[in-house]
């Protein structure tokens, strides 16, 4: 894959990685970067980008060769400020979308399927978010333990806006209880479908 330090302003479109290491783009302190109509195909991370101020993701492909298992991690995001994340389609073992530890993400209109483990859409700590139109599913039994599971997370982030996502979870089975559509605090949750059914 590419990997990318202390690289602001970077601009990664129209390519297809197929990599069998660690990421398949990898950048840290990437502000005001945009990375678009990317395919990465790849068994652990996809996409990460750290430090991401204003900068923008936007449809690009995240799966693995199968087609249904996903990598581990598909778009990582964390500690970005203002970062735009949209129209992105991705298969994900166990986490989606992260944007913890940021503030005013834009996650809008992405598509997430896969086992996900852990997490659909994460923004905790990222106040003041605005999460529109996602489509989140489950599709793999996550093989649910004692652990809190969440289709999307926005625990810790105040202030922010959770509308008009589709959240997932159709005939698989929940041992435990330990499955959760959305989990939130101090934020407006509206006019979201949700289905869960074990």
């Amino acid at each position: 894959g590419l990997y990318f330090q202390n690289s602001d302003h970077l601009t990664i479109t129209n390519n297809y990685f197929a990599v069998a290491g660690d990421y398949g783009v990898y950048a840290y302190q990437a502000e005001q970067s945009l990375l678009a109509n990317n395919t990465i195909i790849t068994p652990n991370n996809g996409l990460a980008i750290y430090y991401a101020h204003d900068s923008e993701v936007a449809n690009n492909v995240v799966k693995t060769d199968d087609n249904a298992t996903g990598p581990a991690q598909g778009i990582d995001a964390n500690n970005s400020q203002r970062i735009s994340i949209h129209d992105n389609q991705v298969i994900a073992d166990q986490y989606g979308i992260r944007v913890d530890n940021g503030f005013k993400a834009a996650i809008e209109r992405n598509r997430v399927t896969g086992r996900i483990y852990w997490r659909g859409i994460s923004f905790q700590n990222t106040d003041s978010s605005r999460v529109y139109r996602n489509f989140v599913q489950r599709t793999i039994s996550n093989g649910n333990d004692w652990s809190w599971q969440y289709l999307m997370n926005g625990e810790g982030a105040e202030g922010s806006l959770i509308r008009s996502d589709s959240l997932l979870n159709i005939n698989l089975p929940d041992w435990y209880g330990g499955n959760t559509a959305v989990r939130c605090r101090s934020s407006l949750v509206d006019s979201n479908l949700i289905q869960f059914r074990f």
